[in-house]
Protein backbone atom coordinates (compact mmCIF):
# COMPACT_ATOMS: atom_id res chain seq x y z
CA UNK A 1 0.00 0.00 0.00
CA UNK A 2 1.28 3.50 -1.06
CA UNK A 3 1.01 5.51 1.88
CA UNK A 4 2.25 9.19 3.76
CA UNK A 5 2.44 8.45 7.45
CA UNK A 6 2.61 11.42 9.96
CA UNK A 7 5.12 11.82 12.67
CA UNK A 8 3.57 12.02 15.72
CA UNK A 9 4.73 14.65 18.88
CA UNK A 10 5.66 12.48 21.88
CA UNK A 11 4.07 15.40 24.33
CA UNK A 12 0.87 16.22 22.09
CA UNK A 13 -2.60 15.40 23.50
CA UNK A 14 -2.66 13.23 19.75
CA UNK A 15 -0.64 10.67 21.41
CA UNK A 16 -2.83 10.58 24.19
CA UNK A 17 -5.52 9.81 22.28
CA UNK A 18 -4.06 7.32 19.56
CA UNK A 19 -3.49 5.00 23.14
CA UNK A 20 -6.96 5.09 23.63
CA UNK A 21 -7.56 4.16 20.33
CA UNK A 22 -5.20 1.02 20.67
CA UNK A 23 -6.92 0.34 24.00
CA UNK A 24 -10.41 0.28 22.77
CA UNK A 25 -9.28 -1.69 19.24
CA UNK A 26 -10.51 1.60 17.40
CA UNK A 27 -9.70 4.16 15.73
CA UNK A 28 -10.94 7.38 13.26
CA UNK A 29 -10.97 8.27 9.30
CA UNK A 30 -11.46 11.14 7.18
CA UNK A 31 -12.27 11.11 3.40
CA UNK A 32 -11.30 13.69 1.06
CA UNK A 33 -13.11 13.72 -1.68
CA UNK A 34 -11.16 15.86 -4.10
CA UNK A 35 -7.98 13.76 -3.70
CA UNK A 36 -9.40 10.39 -3.19
CA UNK A 37 -7.47 9.56 -0.51
CA UNK A 38 -8.19 8.21 3.49
CA UNK A 39 -6.61 9.28 6.27
CA UNK A 40 -6.59 6.95 8.88
CA UNK A 41 -5.41 7.65 12.38
CA UNK A 42 -2.80 5.81 14.18
CA UNK A 43 -5.25 3.20 15.92
CA UNK A 44 -7.24 2.97 12.74
CA UNK A 45 -4.18 1.85 10.94
CA UNK A 46 -3.26 -0.92 14.06
CA UNK A 47 -6.20 -2.58 12.77
CA UNK A 48 -5.01 -3.30 9.40
CA UNK A 49 -1.92 -4.06 11.42
CA UNK A 50 0.01 -1.17 10.37
CA UNK A 51 1.86 0.61 13.09
CA UNK A 52 1.35 4.35 12.39
CA UNK A 53 -1.12 6.92 11.43
CA UNK A 54 -1.00 7.05 7.27
CA UNK A 55 -3.03 8.46 4.15
CA UNK A 56 -3.88 5.89 1.54
CA UNK A 57 -5.97 5.83 -1.62
CA UNK A 58 -9.86 5.12 -1.28
CA UNK A 59 -8.66 1.82 -3.49
CA UNK A 60 -6.12 0.59 -1.27
CA UNK A 61 -8.02 0.84 1.72
CA UNK A 62 -10.74 -0.97 0.06
CA UNK A 63 -8.46 -4.20 -0.86
CA UNK A 64 -7.68 -4.82 2.81
CA UNK A 65 -11.35 -6.01 2.76
CA UNK A 66 -12.57 -8.93 1.29
CA UNK A 67 -14.11 -8.48 -2.12
CA UNK A 68 -17.80 -8.61 -1.86
CA UNK A 69 -18.07 -6.32 0.85
CA UNK A 70 -16.13 -3.16 -0.72
CA UNK A 71 -18.85 -1.79 -2.32
CA UNK A 72 -21.20 -1.43 0.56
CA UNK A 73 -17.75 -0.04 2.51
CA UNK A 74 -17.44 2.39 -0.25
CA UNK A 75 -20.76 3.72 0.43
CA UNK A 76 -20.06 4.74 4.20
CA UNK A 77 -16.72 6.91 2.41
CA UNK A 78 -19.08 8.05 -0.13
CA UNK A 79 -21.92 9.38 2.29
CA UNK A 80 -24.65 6.87 1.00
CA UNK A 81 -24.37 4.88 4.15
CA UNK A 82 -24.43 5.01 7.33
CA UNK A 83 -22.32 2.00 8.48
CA UNK A 84 -21.14 -1.43 7.44
CA UNK A 85 -19.34 -4.11 9.02
CA UNK A 86 -17.09 -6.71 6.87
CA UNK A 87 -14.21 -8.91 7.38
CA UNK A 88 -10.50 -8.39 6.48
CA UNK A 89 -9.36 -10.08 2.92
CA UNK A 90 -5.92 -11.40 4.82
CA UNK A 91 -7.84 -12.52 7.98
CA UNK A 92 -11.68 -13.10 7.78
CA UNK A 93 -12.21 -13.66 11.22
CA UNK A 94 -11.27 -10.19 11.80
CA UNK A 95 -14.64 -8.36 10.70
CA UNK A 96 -14.07 -4.17 11.13
CA UNK A 97 -16.71 -1.94 11.70
CA UNK A 98 -16.73 1.01 9.57
CA UNK A 99 -19.42 4.04 10.92
CA UNK A 100 -19.97 7.69 9.51
CA UNK A 101 -20.62 10.72 11.36
CA UNK A 102 -23.72 12.49 9.26
CA UNK A 103 -22.38 15.60 9.13
CA UNK A 104 -19.46 15.38 7.90
CA UNK A 105 -16.65 13.17 5.92
CA UNK A 106 -15.02 11.52 8.70
CA UNK A 107 -16.31 8.78 11.11
CA UNK A 108 -14.99 5.73 12.91
CA UNK A 109 -13.52 2.05 12.74
CA UNK A 110 -14.03 -0.52 15.08
CA UNK A 111 -12.94 -4.51 15.46
CA UNK A 112 -16.29 -5.85 16.16
CA UNK A 113 -14.54 -9.78 15.51
CA UNK A 114 -15.87 -10.65 19.05
CA UNK A 115 -19.48 -9.14 18.86
CA UNK A 116 -20.06 -11.19 15.25
CA UNK A 117 -18.70 -13.91 17.18
CA UNK A 118 -20.82 -13.65 20.18
CA UNK A 119 -23.91 -13.08 17.85
CA UNK A 120 -23.41 -16.00 16.11
CA UNK A 121 -22.57 -18.12 19.24
CA UNK A 122 -26.08 -16.58 20.38
CA UNK A 123 -27.82 -17.14 17.53
CA UNK A 124 -27.10 -20.55 17.38
CA UNK A 125 -27.81 -21.08 20.76
CA UNK A 126 -31.31 -19.78 19.81
CA UNK A 127 -31.64 -22.23 17.30
CA UNK A 128 -30.39 -25.09 19.66
CA UNK A 129 -32.92 -23.86 22.37
CA UNK A 130 -35.73 -24.16 19.74
CA UNK A 131 -34.84 -27.49 18.42
CA UNK A 132 -34.60 -28.71 22.10
CA UNK A 133 -38.33 -27.50 22.63
CA UNK A 134 -39.79 -28.75 19.69
CA UNK A 135 -38.40 -31.94 20.59
CA UNK A 136 -39.70 -32.16 23.80
CA UNK A 137 -43.64 -30.90 23.17
CA UNK A 138 -42.16 -27.65 25.70
CA UNK A 139 -41.98 -24.27 25.43
CA UNK A 140 -40.77 -21.68 27.70
CA UNK A 141 -42.56 -18.70 28.46
CA UNK A 142 -42.32 -15.47 30.29
CA UNK A 143 -44.68 -12.59 32.48
CA UNK A 144 -44.85 -8.95 33.05
CA UNK A 145 -45.70 -8.20 36.87
CA UNK A 146 -49.19 -7.44 35.88
CA UNK A 147 -49.15 -11.51 34.77
CA UNK A 148 -49.46 -10.65 31.02
CA UNK A 149 -47.11 -12.60 28.71
CA UNK A 150 -44.27 -10.82 27.72
CA UNK A 151 -42.65 -13.65 25.63
CA UNK A 152 -43.31 -17.08 24.25
CA UNK A 153 -40.87 -18.99 22.60
CA UNK A 154 -41.64 -19.60 18.89
CA UNK A 155 -42.01 -23.41 19.13
CA UNK A 156 -45.42 -23.02 20.61
CA UNK A 157 -46.58 -22.93 17.39
CA UNK A 158 -44.73 -25.48 16.22
CA UNK A 159 -46.25 -27.50 18.94
CA UNK A 160 -49.96 -26.27 19.09
CA UNK A 161 -50.16 -24.49 16.35
CA UNK A 162 -51.01 -21.20 18.02
CA UNK A 163 -48.71 -18.21 17.10
CA UNK A 164 -47.08 -16.48 19.50
CA UNK A 165 -48.67 -13.42 18.89
CA UNK A 166 -51.63 -14.82 20.00
CA UNK A 167 -50.45 -14.75 23.86
CA UNK A 168 -48.18 -11.82 23.77
CA UNK A 169 -50.47 -9.10 26.03
CA UNK A 170 -52.89 -11.39 27.54
CA UNK A 171 -52.78 -12.61 30.76
CA UNK A 172 -53.50 -16.86 31.42
CA UNK A 173 -57.02 -15.77 32.86
CA UNK A 174 -57.85 -14.09 29.16
CA UNK A 175 -56.41 -16.96 26.97
CA UNK A 176 -58.61 -19.12 28.92
CA UNK A 177 -61.67 -17.37 29.00
CA UNK A 178 -64.97 -19.65 30.07
CA UNK A 179 -63.72 -22.63 29.24
CA UNK A 180 -62.16 -23.16 32.95
CA UNK A 181 -64.30 -21.35 35.46
CA UNK A 182 -63.20 -23.83 38.12
CA UNK A 183 -62.03 -24.15 41.18
CA UNK A 184 -59.03 -25.36 40.13
CA UNK A 185 -58.66 -22.70 38.04
CA UNK A 186 -59.43 -19.66 40.70
CA UNK A 187 -56.69 -21.25 42.96
CA UNK A 188 -54.34 -21.33 40.40
CA UNK A 189 -55.52 -17.75 39.71
CA UNK A 190 -54.93 -16.88 43.33
CA UNK A 191 -51.52 -18.29 43.36
CA UNK A 192 -50.81 -16.06 40.69
CA UNK A 193 -51.83 -13.15 42.44
CA UNK A 194 -50.03 -14.12 45.29
CA UNK A 195 -46.71 -14.66 43.46
CA UNK A 196 -46.28 -18.23 44.42
CA UNK A 197 -44.64 -20.78 42.36
CA UNK A 198 -46.34 -23.53 40.85
CA UNK A 199 -45.69 -26.98 38.81
CA UNK A 200 -47.76 -29.57 36.66
CA UNK A 201 -51.15 -27.44 36.58
CA UNK A 202 -53.13 -28.82 34.57
CA UNK A 203 -55.86 -27.19 32.54
CA UNK A 204 -57.72 -26.87 29.13
CA UNK A 205 -58.34 -23.56 26.76
CA UNK A 206 -59.43 -22.59 23.79
CA UNK A 207 -56.96 -21.15 20.64
CA UNK A 208 -58.02 -18.65 18.37
CA UNK A 209 -59.45 -21.07 16.06
CA UNK A 210 -61.81 -23.10 18.53
CA UNK A 211 -60.07 -26.23 19.09
CA UNK A 212 -59.40 -27.40 22.55
CA UNK A 213 -55.98 -27.82 23.91
CA UNK A 214 -55.08 -29.42 27.53
CA UNK A 215 -51.97 -27.69 28.69
CA UNK A 216 -49.84 -28.21 31.45
CA UNK A 217 -47.87 -25.20 33.15
CA UNK A 218 -45.05 -24.94 35.59
CA UNK A 219 -43.88 -21.23 37.03
CA UNK A 220 -41.37 -19.64 39.48
CA UNK A 221 -42.01 -16.03 40.26
CA UNK A 222 -38.71 -13.84 38.80
CA UNK A 223 -37.33 -10.84 41.34
CA UNK A 224 -35.55 -8.11 40.98
CA UNK A 225 -32.16 -7.09 42.67
CA UNK A 226 -34.60 -5.45 45.35
CA UNK A 227 -36.65 -8.42 45.64
CA UNK A 228 -40.09 -6.62 44.30
CA UNK A 229 -41.89 -8.96 41.89
CA UNK A 230 -41.47 -8.58 38.23
CA UNK A 231 -43.36 -11.32 36.42
CA UNK A 232 -43.08 -14.97 36.16
CA UNK A 233 -41.20 -17.71 34.15
CA UNK A 234 -41.80 -21.08 33.22
CA UNK A 235 -42.39 -23.94 30.75
CA UNK A 236 -45.48 -25.38 29.33
CA UNK A 237 -46.07 -28.66 27.15
CA UNK A 238 -49.31 -30.39 25.16
CA UNK A 239 -51.11 -32.41 26.84
CA UNK A 240 -53.97 -33.00 24.79
CA UNK A 241 -53.48 -36.29 23.01
CA UNK A 242 -52.51 -38.16 26.42
CA UNK A 243 -55.40 -36.11 27.98
CA UNK A 244 -58.00 -37.36 25.19
CA UNK A 245 -56.61 -41.27 25.14
CA UNK A 246 -57.05 -41.04 29.33
CA UNK A 247 -61.03 -40.04 28.34
CA UNK A 248 -61.29 -43.09 26.40
CA UNK A 249 -59.83 -45.12 29.45
CA UNK A 250 -61.99 -43.54 31.45
CA UNK A 251 -65.47 -44.48 29.14
CA UNK A 252 -63.99 -48.18 28.91
CA UNK A 253 -64.24 -47.90 32.86
CA UNK A 254 -67.38 -46.41 32.75
CA UNK A 255 -68.65 -48.94 30.21
CA UNK A 256 -66.77 -51.22 32.42
CA UNK A 257 -68.79 -50.10 35.05
CA UNK A 258 -72.16 -50.18 33.78
CA UNK A 259 -71.54 -53.70 32.82
CA UNK A 260 -71.09 -54.67 37.07
CA UNK A 261 -74.48 -52.99 37.55
CA UNK A 262 -76.00 -55.34 35.29
CA UNK A 263 -74.59 -58.37 36.70
CA UNK A 264 -75.57 -57.46 39.87
CA UNK A 265 -79.40 -56.51 38.91
CA UNK A 266 -80.00 -59.32 37.13
CA UNK A 267 -78.53 -62.30 38.17
CA UNK A 268 -80.60 -64.65 35.92
CA UNK A 269 -78.90 -63.26 32.96
CA UNK A 270 -75.24 -63.60 34.67
CA UNK A 271 -73.92 -66.21 31.15
CA UNK A 272 -74.93 -62.62 29.11
CA UNK A 273 -73.74 -59.91 31.90
CA UNK A 274 -70.34 -62.21 31.49
CA UNK A 275 -69.96 -61.94 28.31
CA UNK A 276 -70.73 -58.43 28.22
CA UNK A 277 -68.04 -57.79 30.64
CA UNK A 278 -65.56 -59.89 29.04
CA UNK A 279 -66.20 -57.88 25.94
CA UNK A 280 -65.62 -54.63 28.18
CA UNK A 281 -62.04 -56.12 29.26
CA UNK A 282 -60.86 -57.00 25.92
CA UNK A 283 -62.24 -53.27 25.17
CA UNK A 284 -59.64 -52.34 27.93
CA UNK A 285 -56.68 -54.71 27.01
CA UNK A 286 -57.25 -53.10 23.48
CA UNK A 287 -57.41 -49.82 24.66
CA UNK A 288 -54.11 -49.70 26.25
CA UNK A 289 -52.58 -51.80 23.90
CA UNK A 290 -53.42 -49.21 21.39
CA UNK A 291 -52.06 -46.81 23.39
CA UNK A 292 -48.63 -48.19 24.37
CA UNK A 293 -48.52 -48.85 20.49
CA UNK A 294 -49.26 -45.33 20.03
CA UNK A 295 -46.58 -44.06 22.31
CA UNK A 296 -44.10 -46.55 20.54
CA UNK A 297 -44.75 -46.11 16.62
CA UNK A 298 -45.01 -43.56 14.04
CA UNK A 299 -48.70 -43.56 13.06
CA UNK A 300 -47.18 -42.33 9.48
CA UNK A 301 -45.28 -45.07 8.32
CA UNK A 302 -46.39 -47.34 11.00
CA UNK A 303 -42.99 -47.77 12.01
CA UNK A 304 -41.36 -47.44 16.08
CA UNK A 305 -40.30 -43.86 16.85
CA UNK A 306 -37.10 -43.19 18.77
CA UNK A 307 -38.60 -43.98 22.08
CA UNK A 308 -39.29 -47.20 20.76
CA UNK A 309 -35.64 -47.16 19.26
CA UNK A 310 -34.14 -46.37 22.72
CA UNK A 311 -35.70 -49.62 24.35
CA UNK A 312 -34.98 -51.77 21.63
CA UNK A 313 -31.13 -50.68 21.33
CA UNK A 314 -30.93 -51.20 24.74
CA UNK A 315 -31.62 -54.60 24.49
CA UNK A 316 -29.71 -54.93 21.56
CA UNK A 317 -26.70 -53.75 23.34
CA UNK A 318 -27.68 -55.87 26.23
CA UNK A 319 -27.79 -59.10 24.22
CA UNK A 320 -24.56 -58.19 22.33
CA UNK A 321 -22.74 -57.92 25.75
CA UNK A 322 -24.15 -60.81 27.37
CA UNK A 323 -23.52 -63.30 23.93
CA UNK A 324 -20.46 -61.67 22.40
CA UNK A 325 -22.48 -61.09 18.97
CA UNK A 326 -21.79 -58.04 16.40
CA UNK A 327 -24.42 -55.11 16.96
CA UNK A 328 -24.87 -52.58 13.46
CA UNK A 329 -26.35 -49.52 13.23
CA UNK A 330 -27.75 -48.42 10.13
CA UNK A 331 -28.71 -44.29 9.46
CA UNK A 332 -30.83 -42.88 6.67
CA UNK A 333 -31.12 -39.48 6.36
CA UNK A 334 -33.08 -37.83 3.52
CA UNK A 335 -31.07 -34.79 2.08
CA UNK A 336 -34.10 -33.67 -0.25
CA UNK A 337 -37.17 -34.29 2.16
CA UNK A 338 -37.39 -30.80 3.25
CA UNK A 339 -37.75 -29.85 -0.61
CA UNK A 340 -39.97 -32.04 -1.68
CA UNK A 341 -42.31 -31.08 1.07
CA UNK A 342 -41.70 -27.79 -0.02
CA UNK A 343 -42.20 -27.88 -3.30
CA UNK A 344 -45.05 -31.01 -4.21
CA UNK A 345 -46.59 -30.32 -0.30
CA UNK A 346 -47.60 -32.22 2.29
CA UNK A 347 -49.09 -35.23 0.97
CA UNK A 348 -45.66 -35.68 -1.35
CA UNK A 349 -43.75 -36.02 1.68
CA UNK A 350 -45.90 -38.22 3.50
CA UNK A 351 -46.00 -40.35 0.93
CA UNK A 352 -41.92 -40.66 0.45
CA UNK A 353 -42.06 -41.17 4.53
CA UNK A 354 -44.03 -44.08 3.73
CA UNK A 355 -42.02 -45.73 0.69
CA UNK A 356 -38.73 -45.26 2.59
CA UNK A 357 -40.11 -47.23 5.55
CA UNK A 358 -40.96 -50.14 3.18
CA UNK A 359 -37.64 -50.31 1.65
CA UNK A 360 -36.00 -50.65 4.72
CA UNK A 361 -38.69 -53.38 5.64
CA UNK A 362 -37.53 -55.25 2.78
CA UNK A 363 -34.29 -54.39 2.74
CA UNK A 364 -32.89 -55.18 5.98
CA UNK A 365 -33.35 -58.70 7.80
CA UNK A 366 -35.50 -61.00 10.01
CA UNK A 367 -35.30 -59.72 13.28
CA UNK A 368 -33.83 -56.06 12.54
CA UNK A 369 -35.49 -53.24 14.44
CA UNK A 370 -36.70 -49.93 12.58
CA UNK A 371 -37.63 -46.55 13.34
CA UNK A 372 -38.53 -43.89 12.26
CA UNK A 373 -36.58 -41.23 14.88
CA UNK A 374 -37.13 -37.98 13.01
CA UNK A 375 -38.95 -36.03 10.62
CA UNK A 376 -36.63 -37.91 7.96
CA UNK A 377 -34.40 -39.80 9.81
CA UNK A 378 -35.04 -43.82 10.01
CA UNK A 379 -32.31 -46.12 12.29
CA UNK A 380 -31.90 -50.11 11.48
CA UNK A 381 -30.34 -51.69 14.42
CA UNK A 382 -29.40 -55.80 13.76
CA UNK A 383 -27.27 -58.29 15.70
CA UNK A 384 -25.53 -61.10 14.23
CA UNK A 385 -24.71 -59.37 10.80
CA UNK A 386 -20.64 -59.04 9.97
CA UNK A 387 -19.43 -55.85 9.18
CA UNK A 388 -19.69 -57.06 5.19
CA UNK A 389 -23.17 -58.41 6.02
CA UNK A 390 -24.06 -54.73 7.54
CA UNK A 391 -22.41 -53.08 4.28
CA UNK A 392 -24.03 -55.34 2.00
CA UNK A 393 -27.49 -54.46 3.79
CA UNK A 394 -26.65 -50.45 3.74
CA UNK A 395 -25.90 -50.70 -0.16
CA UNK A 396 -28.93 -52.27 -1.07
CA UNK A 397 -30.84 -49.91 0.31
CA UNK A 398 -28.73 -46.80 -0.58
CA UNK A 399 -29.55 -48.56 -3.85
CA UNK A 400 -33.24 -48.94 -4.09
CA UNK A 401 -33.38 -45.46 -2.50
CA UNK A 402 -31.08 -43.72 -5.11
CA UNK A 403 -34.23 -44.55 -7.61
CA UNK A 404 -36.83 -41.66 -7.31
CA UNK A 405 -40.05 -42.22 -5.99
CA UNK A 406 -43.24 -41.49 -8.51
CA UNK A 407 -45.34 -39.21 -6.59
CA UNK A 408 -48.75 -38.34 -9.21
CA UNK A 409 -47.09 -38.46 -12.34
CA UNK A 410 -43.85 -36.42 -10.91
CA UNK A 411 -40.27 -37.93 -10.00
CA UNK A 412 -39.28 -37.06 -6.32
CA UNK A 413 -35.58 -37.52 -5.23
CA UNK A 414 -35.36 -37.64 -2.11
Amino acid sequence: MAAKAGRADMNSPSLDAERLELLGSLGSWHYDPLTGSVALSGGAAALFGLDKALTCTLDELLSMFVKPGREALAAVLYGTAEAAEEPLDADPSTVLLLTRDSNSQAGIIADVSEIVDLRRQLDFARKRQEHFETMSHEWLWETDADLRFTYMSPSVEKIVGVPVEFHIGKTRRELVGDKNESLEMEMHLAWLDRHEPFHDFRYWRAGPDGKEQYISVTGEPVLDADGSFVGYRGTARDLTGQQQIREALLQVNRQLNAANKAKSDAMGSLKEANSLLEERNRQMARAQEDIRHAALHDSLTGLGNRRFMDEELVKALERSLREGIELGVVHVDLDRFKQINDTLGHAAGDAVLVHVAEVLRTKSGVGDVIARVGGDEFVVVTLGKSGSQLLAMGDRIISTLARPFEFEGRQCWY
